[in-house]
């Protein structure tokens, strides 16, 4: 939840995550279906709080979570709900926008969602006071960095690999992608996409989408106990 990336090529969609967390928090539970309200859910779940960061659902729908808004806040809990519920939340909407403006995130810590949907790729963000909407080009290559773990300067230097990383691959494929979720900022450990703090914390996860037009492939990679799994999709009819 803390490294996203989205790429466009010719005929796919691609949505890469890297989740860092804690050495002590529990593993994430492989990546499974579940079924909420009348849709087909897939994600890797949090067995702590019950939600995920990574999910797609049956109609191609992408949500994925980053801690943090656009600045790092100052963490006051008890907070009313987990972050990861409020995703899984907003995916049972049957309109993502809709039901953003609908979400009382009152008591909720800061965080940001990327969602792709329909061909749009747009970006909702509350900071603890107002909620954000903003709409993306989907035909660039975006990259985020939680604001919690990367100050300002680090998320820029994290771009700038980024934009290297597409200038010598301008058509990516998906196993480039999970290439430079692995390698990029090797060479410094306590900022690079496969971070690793002091074996305190550090890069758990790597979670993928790969949209095609007719379905979907999701990959998820458990880092720390060495597995990984994948589910293919066929979307709906929405």
């Amino acid at each position: 939840m803390c490294t996203v990336s989205f790429v466009r090529t010719a005929d796919q969609h691609i949505l890469t995550s890297n989740r860092d967390e804690s050495i002590n928090r529990p593993s994430a539970k492989p990546l499974q279906t579940f079924q909420h309200a009348e849709r087909q859910l897939f994600y890797p779940q949090d067995p702590l709080g019950g939600g995920s960061w990574f999910c797609v659902d049956d109609l191609g729908r992408v949500i994925i979570l980053l801690n943090g808004a656009e600045e790092k806040h100052k963490h006051q809990p008890p907070y009313r709900k987990s972050r990861g519920l409020i995703l899984l939340d907003l995916m049972e909407q049957p309109e993502l926008k809709n039901g953003w403006d609908l979400l009382n995130l009152t008591d909720i810590e800061p965080f940001t969602l990327v969602c792709f949907t329909n061909g749009h790729l747009f970006q909702f963000r509350w900071n603890g006071r107002e909620k954000e909407y903003l709409l993306l080009n989907s035909g660039s290559a975006q990259i985020w960095s939680s604001s919690t773990l990367y100050s300002k300067d680090i998320r820029n230097v994290r771009k700038q690999w980024f934009e290297e990383f597409l200038h010598e691959n301008p058509n990516p494929s998906p196993e480039k992608m999970l290439y430079f979720h692995q390698n990029a900022g090797k060479h410094d450990p306590h900022n690079g996409l496969l971070m690793n703090r002091e074996e305190k914390l550090l890069t758990k996860n790597i979670s993928q989408c790969v949209i095609h037009p007719h379905g979907a492939r999701v990959l998820h990679r458990d880092l720390v106990e060495q597995f990984q799994n994948e589910i293919q999709i066929t979307f709906k009819q929405s």
